[in-house]
């Protein structure tokens, strides 16, 4: 894995990294760099996308669900509810591509 792996391949919009320890900073870029990675080896599916849009995964590249869901041939609905889904059972917030509900 090359060291700027996890910078290049994912960076939480929103976080205030002066807040957190480099090391701990650092320690999550390289997990993310490896759950995105998982995820790209995954077959196309709306789970692999759902999962996806749930840790806010690099490999989205900006895609909405909906252009997602169009390449699949399934609903923008469906993987929303994968990353809803998954987000609910590991006790996560939705990650910044989700909606938030108010």
């Amino acid at each position: 894995m090359q060291q700027d792996y996890a910078d290049t391949h994912w960076r939480h919009p929103y976080e205030d990294e002066d807040d957190y320890p480099s090391e701990e900073i650092e320690v999550a870029r390289k997990m993310m760099a490896i759950l995105s990675a998982v995820i790209d080896e995954m077959p196309d599916c709306p789970e692999k996308y759902g999962v996806a849009y749930a840790i806010g995964a690099n490999t989205l590249a900006g895609r909405s669900m909906s252009e997602i869901a169009a390449k699949l041939g399934t609903t923008r609905a469906l993987i929303s509810h994968r990353a809803v889904e998954f987000c609910r059972r590991y006790q996560l917030p939705p990650s910044p591509y989700m909606k938030a509900k108010n």
